[in-house]
């Protein structure tokens, strides 16, 4: 693959069906001379090199430092491979930092409950009521202020 180097401090890496990858120009040497594919799946585009066993992703090869997963800071840009938008995660920090479902109608973190408006929130794998209330924006506030106590930095409110 040819690298675009933008810059003293990015490149591009081309990858399939036209899509490229920005990394940090210092990680270069660690992709190598791999071939990187677009891969979609339901969470965005990914980078990736190989098939099956052999099938490895940009972010890992670039910021895996143990056995956490490598988690984007910003889920909606996840061919961005700079070391700025990864950090380590696990797989219940990234299940905070997840984005609503396309398509929901109620903010995240309500549910609707015999006309009344419930906030959950779940924390080590264990759902939390926080309260039903009379509108959805009331729950929500209710949800987005637990998520800022328990999901910290990884706390994603819509």
């Amino acid at each position: 693959s040819i690298l675009h180097v933008i810059g003293p401090s990015i490149a591009y890496v081309p990858l399939t069906k036209g899509f490229f990858s920005v990394i940090d120009s210092s990680d270069i040497t660690l992709i190598g001379d791999r071939s990187w594919h677009a891969t979609k799946k339901k969470t965005g585009w990914y980078a990736r090199s190989g098939s099956g066993s052999n099938r490895v992703w940009i972010h890992d090869v670039i910021a895996r430092i143990d056995e956490r997963t490598i988690d984007h800071r910003q889920p909606d840009r996840t061919l961005d491979n700079r070391r700025a938008n990864l950090r380590p995660a696990t797989k219940s920090q990234q299940g905070m930092n997840r984005r609503m479902k396309q398509g929901k109608l109620l903010p995240k973190g309500v549910t609707a409950n015999e006309g009344r408006f419930r906030a959950i929130i779940t924390v080590d794998k264990k759902r939390y009521n926080l309260g039903s209330f009379g509108c959805p924006i009331q729950a929500h506030k209710a949800y987005c202020e637990a998520a800022a106590i328990h999901h910290g930095e990884f706390a994603r409110l819509t």
